[in-house]
């Protein structure tokens, strides 16, 4: 799995007020949790927009405090109107424990029915899967080669 550094600080009020208060700052609430405490932290926008911004499935290793958390995004909340971040939800990974994420899906060659005319048509660009950390790859990779009409 790819992996991304990014810098976090504490959040120390806990609240609607308090996560307002982040927003209008231009930062980010977010909860880690998996692990043996959730960590309230806040990130800042900027930062945020550009991790969010890929496609690929990324291990993110977050700094609050001092201590490094290695993360997945289990969940990330919008704005319905601006479509702007409002929370984020990181999973912490922890070695030998299964996790559930979406990996993308790779085509690789090129069809014969793509050849002959055709159109490829990939109904599925993310696939659900589950297994430990450590032996999630960057993407499924599916050879499309031997394809028709």
């Amino acid at each position: 799995m790819k992996q991304v550094s990014l810098s976090g600080s504490p959040r120390e009020s806990v609240g609607r007020k308090g996560a307002a208060e982040l927003r209008n700052n231009g930062r980010i609430p977010g909860v880690i949790y998996g692990g043996k405490d959730q960590v309230p932290f806040s990130v800042a926008r900027i930062d945020w927009d550009k991790i969010i911004a890929r496609p690929d499935t990324l291990q993110i290793n977050i700094e609050v405090n001092g201590k490094t958390y290695p993360t997945i995004i289990q969940e990330s909340q919008q704005d319905p109107v601006t479509d702007l971040v409002t929370h984020i939800d990181l999973l912490e990974l922890i070695p030998g424990k299964v996790v559930r994420t979406t990996l993308p899906i790779k085509t690789v060659g090129v069809s014969e029915g793509v050849r002959s005319g055709g159109k490829l048509l990939v109904n599925y660009r993310k696939v659900r899967i589950s297994g430990k950390p450590e032996a999630i790859p960057d993407d499924i990779q599916v050879d499309i080669t031997p394809l028709k009409i």
